[in-house]
């Protein structure tokens, strides 16, 4: 068994960090944010949604990568005091202890998952940190799931994903992925659908402390 993390709402309470900072990032750029823009971006990456206000303004003199790290600038002091999910680092430490290699499979550049894990003492459990922005891709494909248990040596059913959000999870079972689920507010009217495609459904990881993952 090899375990792949989410790190937004799953290793960390921070799936709203985001919320609103592109469209105010835009208009400070004295733009404007199309009314549909959540709709037009979605399924894109990070990149893909910054060239797609680039290329919709017409916007010059600055890049779809400085334009993200613009915002994650913006956003850097809220990840950095936002908590981990209850009793990650326990259960990060029970895996290490069984001898289980462990690797984070996130939506976001690589650079900014390897400073907040770091800022909060978690980076040393994981081999690697795999970015499906990075790769130029998006959560609704699964490629950043196979990249990650490529690099794992593992097959995709002797890997677990570990995932707040139903479309994430949707994608990795679908490509042979054991599942599962961890609560989040953001995804908390989706537990039903998510309960059916995982194999446990978490709000607090000392469960799986107390009742362990079959190997």
């Amino acid at each position: 068994m090899k375990a792949i993390f989410d790190m937004d709402g799953t290793l960390t309470c921070s799936t709203s960090i985001w919320d609103g900072v592109s469209e105010a990032y835009v208009r400070s750029l004295g733009y404007e944010v199309p009314s549909d823009y959540q709709q037009r971006i979605r399924g894109k990456s990070f990149s893909g949604a910054m060239e797609y206000i680039i290329e919709r303004d017409g916007i010059t003199g600055i890049t779809a990568d400085e334009m993200i790290a613009a915002q994650f600038e913006i956003v850097r002091q809220k990840y950095r005091a936002v908590p981990l999910k209850p009793s990650v680092q326990a259960y990060l430490e029970y895996l290490q202890q069984q001898g289980i290699e462990m690797a984070v499979a996130t939506q976001s550049h690589d650079y900014m998952a390897a400073e907040i894990l770091r800022s909060h003492g978690i980076d040393r459990y994981f081999s690697h940190i795999v970015s499906a922005e990075a790769m130029g891709t998006h959560k609704s494909s699964p490629d950043v799931y196979l990249e990650t248990a490529r690099r794992l040596g593992a097959a995709p059913g002797e890997c677990v994903v570990f995932e707040d959000m139903l479309f994430a999870l949707t994608t990795a079972h679908s490509a042979g992925f054991r599942t599962v689920g961890v609560a989040d507010e953001k995804s908390l009217g989706d537990r039903a659908a998510i309960c059916r495609i995982t194999e446990r459904y978490i709000t607090d990881f000392a469960q799986l402390i107390a009742e362990p993952l079959p190997r």
